[in-house]
């Protein structure tokens, strides 16, 4: 009984680990997207993006669009370089484990805190903080992914950024 007891302890504190790296991971991953630094391939947007979306993500946006698995692909893989000259950043904050129903299944609350210029015009700081949400993310362990799980919901609720 102890022993399950710790077994199931070390999956929850191995899966919760698992979703605060994919957070982490899949955040660096955009950034470097955004900004045009990495190639712009297929292979390097399927190894680090479409490898961990379910085929059957949504994604909530913070206008409340409702964005399925094929639509957010196409939109993320074509959105490369559309940061560029403006020293886009991300930041994540305050990365909390909700629920977690299942070895399989953890739900995680965290903040995206997005940095940079809004337009390319010069006199604009570069590290004007211009957008905070709130998001909640529903992962599934997957094995065969950088960080073991993969996304299958997304909600983005915008917060002040004062």
């Amino acid at each position: 009984q102890q022993q399950k007891a710790v077994q199931q302890q070390t999956t929850q504190i191995t899966m919760e680990s698992s979703c605060k790296d994919e957070i982490l991971r899949i955040h660096c991953f955009f950034v470097d997207w955004l900004n045009g630094t990495l190639p712009n391939t297929d292979e390097t947007f399927d190894t680090n993006c479409g490898a961990v979306l379910a085929d059957d993500l949504i994604l909530i946006k913070t206008n409340g669009k409702v964005i399925h698995h094929d639509a957010l692909q196409k939109e993320l893989r074509y959105a490369h370089g559309r940061k560029k000259g403006l020293f886009f950043d991300m930041e994540i904050h305050n990365v909390v484990v909700v629920q977690q129903p299942s070895q399989d299944l953890c739900l995680v609350m965290y903040e995206e805190w997005h940095y940079g210029r809004k337009t390319g015009h010069a006199e604009e700081a570069t590290s004007l903080l211009y957008d905070k949400r709130i998001c909640t993310a529903l992962f599934q362990k997957k094995e065969d992914t950088p960080s073991g799980v993969e996304w299958l919901h997304i909600h983005e609720t915008s917060i002040e950024t004062t």
